[in-house]
């Protein structure tokens, strides 16, 4: 999970530009890697100490997710607006589309998953659980593969149509 996050997190805030580029957003990246720490280590600690540790880990994990959603929510109503204005999105903002879009579906269905299945503990995961959250991971892979490709060669295009113009 510490990998999607980091994935996602860094390039929305490499990438994203103004609406990303902030100490909040880094803050949340941050909360959500410790939340996602805690909780892959909570198995570790003695069954006393476990509650209170999943406890902490999904409210840290709940605070970087709303810290995360106000901004995505920023983000949508901008390029609501730019679409709205009749221009047509930058390579990076379509780019950081796909990555907020994704990452908002695999998220929430990996969630979902989580509490539906009762917060099993690593040594609880089931064949139906482990299915699911390896199909989550791989749709989204696939989601940001597909799209990056597309993102990638288009933006090669675009520079050699600009190089041919200008030597024109």
């Amino acid at each position: 999970m510490n990998a999607f996050v980091t994935s996602f997190a860094l390039y929305i805030l490499l990438i994203g530009g103004k609406y990303w580029q902030s100490k909040r957003d880094v803050a949340g990246y941050v909360i959500g890697i410790v939340g996602n720490c805690l909780m892959a280590w909570s198995e570790f600690f003695p069954e006393h100490y476990y509650t209170a540790i999943l406890t902490l880990s999904i409210i840290l994990i709940a605070i970087s997710v709303m810290v995360f959603s106000f901004d995505i929510i920023k983000w949508l109503l901008a390029l609501y607006q730019t679409l709205e204005a009749g221009q047509s999105l930058t390579v990076n903002e379509f780019g950081c589309n796909v990555y907020v879009l994704s990452a908002m579906g695999f998220y929430g269905a990996y969630s979902l998953t989580y509490f539906a299945f009762g917060l099993p503990r690593c040594s609880q995961y089931n064949t139906s659980y482990m299915v699911l959250c390896n199909f989550y991971f791989g749709a989204w892979f696939i989601a940001v593969s597909v799209f990056q490709g597309g993102v990638a060669r288009r933006q090669v295009i675009l520079e050699v149509r600009v190089f041919v113009v200008r030597i024109n």
